[in-house]
């Protein structure tokens, strides 16, 4: 992967996590224990705040970031591999066509995404 675009793949990240309403360090956490439970040890030895400038680092462009890593983000934030790298721009590919004729952002997409989340307990 020679092309690879750190800025793009930073801001991606950085999108979701806002999204998600992830703090930096409630995001890497969550990439940690993913990483752990699949028996990637690749930030075992990474404390919190080390974490967070990783993540920092990553989101500012700054630093690259391993396939392995990656994908570990795309599980956490729900997205595919591909939106990450920047291959796609839907971050939800199974939302593409309903995007295309309702008009919708991202944005939107994940909102009615947490209500419906949030409804299925008032049932």
């Amino acid at each position: 992967m020679a092309n690879i675009d750190n800025e793009l793949i930073g801001a991606r990240i950085k999108k979701l996590r806002n999204e998600k309403k992830y703090t930096q360090s409630q995001l890497f956490r969550k990439v940690k224990e993913h990483l752990n439970s699949i028996h990637d040890y690749s930030y075992y030895d990474y404390d919190d705040e080390t974490g967070k400038q990783t993540l920092s680092q990553i989101e500012n462009g700054t630093r690259g970031i391993k396939p392995n890593i990656a994908r570990a983000y795309a599980n956490v934030l729900d997205t595919s591999l591909d939106y990450i790298m920047g291959r796609i721009d839907d971050w939800k590919i199974e939302y593409k066509d309903v995007k295309e004729v309702l008009g919708l952002s991202d944005e939107a997409i994940s909102k009615l995404e947490n209500l419906n989340k949030h409804n299925k307990y008032l049932v």
